[in-house]
């Protein structure tokens, strides 16, 4: 009976190493983040649909960043939906303007991987910009020659963890020899 409890003890280790294991490699991975709102003016009337609601993740640099939308109505208390990515709980910012840039507003909050949020948006409008009043007399001062924009660097897309899939094959690898072994042993006595 003692070696049957022992093999049933390997065999527990080794599926709890297997079970594991996918939890690690999958907590590396960009998981989806869903959200979804109103966006409204501040008498807290709906937008008219058509309006850019875009969403960008500013922790990580994920795949597909700034994702984007348009408002519609999808239920009767939210006219948009985004789903981004997160590999970790992340800060992310929601930007809408309407189409003549007369409306603007932007949210920022934190979320987490297969987290799923509600942000409500409340537009203001953007006051025009006073022109500016020309001088008597124009004066002339050469302009500083610009600078030339760096050229960002793409960040590339997270790698899976190859090393911990490594060590948890070999780790099975070794479980099911100690259990092979013992068990053998356990026939030829």
């Amino acid at each position: 009976m003692k070696g049957k409890q022992k093999i049933a003890q390997i065999f527990s280790i080794a599926l709890a190493l297997m079970v594991m294991i996918p939890t690690a490699v999958v907590a590396q991975m960009p998981l989806p983040v869903t959200v979804r709102g109103a966006v409204t003016y501040a008498n807290g009337t709906f937008v008219p649909d058509g309006w850019v609601v875009t969403m960008e993740n500013l922790d990580e640099v994920q795949t597909g960043e700034p994702w984007t939308t348009t408002t519609e109505l999808v239920t009767p208390n939210w006219n948009y939906i985004l789903v981004g990515t997160a590999t970790n709980a992340s800060t992310f910012r929601i930007n809408v303007s309407d189409p003549a840039g007369t409306y603007t507003a932007s949210e920022t909050f934190t979320a987490g991987p297969m987290e799923m949020k509600t942000v409500n948006i409340t537009v203001s409008e953007l006051l025009p910009t006073p022109s500016p009043t020309p001088s008597p007399t124009p004066t002339l001062t050469p302009s500083p020659t610009p600078s030339p924009t760096p050229t960002p660097t793409p960040t590339p897309p997270p790698m899976p963890p190859w090393g911990l899939i490594i060590i948890g094959v070999i780790i099975a690898l070794i479980i099911v020899g100690v259990v092979a072994y013992y068990y053998t042993k356990k026939r030829r006595a």
